[in-house]
């Protein structure tokens, strides 16, 4: 259930330590922090604005930036209002909306350079990887080999066509230019939990530890933690950080969305476990663990009716 949130540009010399330090929140899911400061500096504008309203899209408040950003700004701006759009389409269940908005971004990737934009390539990308079309989100943000949140995009895009070679290929390469790259550790730590194997697990706990440690803590990372946990098959010790977890962070939906794997692992009552899911839909209907649940039902309820 941990994913990408869905603008990282490699830090270079002239780049503000603070600006790099609000990316690094940004990818372990500071969201607050990144919505408080991401304003208040003068360089750099358009980046902020970015990851301002980035956040705020990540942390289900995506009305905002539709309704702030202008028509005339800047394209990476335009790319980031566009996905926006398509996370209130879905949140009301408006089909019509998500598609437009999807054309809208496709039509935004060909006009002058905006192709060139590794902003405007990850948010694209993350819209396509919101949709399910993997192998096109792929095609999207390959076109950005040197930039880190393309290359971390593209791997969790590996992962989900459950191609874990190509996905740890990518890591490989990635680790002999941004090793001590924030987001470079997460991926590292995803594709480690996802091949799964004892010490592969445990590579990746260690890195969730490490940051949570190193950096801040945050419900992202204390999901991570706890997916690790499950990989290793030990549910009672995942539910506990879950619930621990919950206690600290009580809307944060990665949390909510493993609690409902974790709960149903253990044989939890229905009731239960349908008061976790109960909060998510509030949160976050159109999350993908809830679109997934309500595919299966229906496939369900389709066949069902063959014995009737």
């Amino acid at each position: 259930m941990l994913s990408l949130p869905l603008t990282f540009k490699p830090a270079s010399r002239g780049q503000p330590d603070e600006l790099r330090l609000l990316r690094n929140n940004f990818y372990l899911g500071s969201w607050q922090h990144v919505i408080d400061e991401a304003l208040k500096g003068s360089e750099q504008k358009t980046d902020r604005q970015v990851l301002f309203y980035r956040a705020h899209i990540a942390s289900n408040h995506a009305a905002r930036a539709v309704a702030e950003i202008a028509p005339d700004a800047p394209a990476d701006l335009q790319a980031v209002k566009l996905f926006a759009q398509y996370t209130v389409a879905a949140a009301n269940g408006n089909a019509a909306d998500k598609a437009r908005a999807g054309q809208d971004m496709a039509e935004l990737l060909k006009e002058g350079n905006n192709g060139l934009s590794s902003t405007v390539l990850t948010v694209a990308g993350s819209l396509l990887v919101a949709e399910e079309r993997y192998a096109e989100a792929l095609t999207t943000v390959v076109q950005s080999p040197r930039n880190l949140e393309c290359v971390a995009l593209a791997i969790q895009c590996y992962l989900k066509l459950d191609r874990v070679e190509l996905a740890r290929r990518e890591v490989d390469k990635l680790k002999t230019w941004a090793d001590d790259a924030t987001l470079a550790q997460l991926a590292e730590a995803w594709v480690n939990c996802f091949q799964g194997g004892e010490q592969s697990v445990l590579d990746s706990q260690y890195i969730f530890e490490e940051l949570a440690s190193a950096k801040l803590s945050t419900g992202r990372l204390v999901a991570g933690l706890a997916i690790c946990k499950m990989q290793a098959g030990k549910f009672p010790e995942a539910e506990r950080i879950l619930v621990e977890g919950l206690a600290r962070y009580p809307t944060d939906t990665d949390l909510l969305a493993n609690l409902v794997v974790c709960s149903s692992a253990i044989g939890k009552p229905a009731d239960d476990v349908a008061r976790i899911i109960s909060t998510l839909k509030q949160l976050a209907p159109s999350h993908p663990l809830l679109e997934d649940m309500a595919r299966k039902e229906s496939l369900f309820a389709r066949a069902a009716l063959r014995y009737q």
